[in-house]
């Protein structure tokens, strides 16, 4: 299990490698250097071993789909991370396996049991801890980070569709293509020159989404996604180590409270997955 925790790692640390990048270039640039980073570095890969799969993949329909969903997933991310802490986001991002278990309900028809509509319930109040709405409604910057785990879950559930059927290496390569195909259009009228010291954050950046996936191919080769789920949660804690470490901030003792609720529920949701999968 340890590619899967080292997954999860590299993805806090591509978030907060992009929490320091926000303040000197544009979110669409930021995206599309993480995407094309990824596509040059990994098409020989997944050419080599994946030729004929990735000339024809499976459904180009739903591989385009799911690029332009994971573009507009991170993009909202990312924009929820100019005004939240690290930890505190990645947590309310977690909602996002709640949210997929109501799409599978409603458009793929699977059976809810009453456990996991108590997850449910305890993940939403857990977002509610977090973000602490007042009279005038929800943080601003949370709803976008819900937004994004939404557009996650959305992709989880057009996945589930086609699993199997699809190798992740080739689907991680689809999707990022289809978002370096649509984040340059967006280029001409948001690129920023980059100076020599964004040069090094760039790399670590483009690093940690290519260590991210290879890992999590290598641990699904190993492990079922039902097995793997409840090691993803090792990013919230990574997340919140890295906003104490490196940032100074320390979460407030509600926020806490949100969190290890969050992490409850989805443990939960994951135990009846590997149940239902079984």
């Amino acid at each position: 299990m340890g590619a899967i925790i080292g997954s999860v790692s590299f993805v806090a640390f591509g978030s907060y490698i992009a929490t320091l990048l926000l303040d000197r270039m544009p979110i669409s640039q930021i995206l599309w250097l993480r995407f094309a980073g990824y596509v040059l570095c990994m098409a020989p890969v997944t050419l080599v071993f994946h030729w004929n799969e990735t000339m024809r993949p499976y459904r180009l329909d739903h591989q385009i789909t799911r690029g332009v969903v994971a573009v507009a997933a991170a993009y909202f991310l990312i924009l929820g991370l100019k005004g939240m802490n690290l930890g505190e986001a990645v947590s309310v991002f977690y909602i996002y396996p709640a949210i997929a278990c109501i799409g599978s309900l409603v458009f793929l028809g699977e059976p809810m049991s009453s456990w996991r509509w108590a997850a449910l319930a305890m993940g939403f109040i857990g977002v509610l801890l977090i973000l602490r709405p007042d009279a005038a409604g929800l943080n601003g910057w949370g709803i976008f980070i819900i937004i994004s785990a939404a557009l996650v879950a959305a992709k989880m559930v057009l996945h589930r569709h086609y699993a199997g059927r699809a190798s992740p290496l080739v689907a991680a390569f689809w999707e990022r293509a289809v978002g370096v195909a649509l984040l340059t259009f967006a280029l001409p009228f948001s690129w920023t020159s980059i100076s020599g010291g964004d040069f090094y954050l760039i790399v670590l950046l483009i690093i940690a989404g290519i260590g991210a996936q290879i890992l999590m191919v290598l641990a699904i080769f190993h492990a079922p996604l039902s097995r793997l789920a409840p090691f993803t949660y090792w990013e919230i804690l990574f997340a919140l180590a890295l906003q104490v470490g490196l940032q100074g901030i320390v979460p407030e003792p509600l926020a806490l409270i949100g969190v290890a609720t969050i992490v409850v529920a989805g443990l939960v949701i994951s135990k009846a997955e590997l149940t239902r999968s079984a």
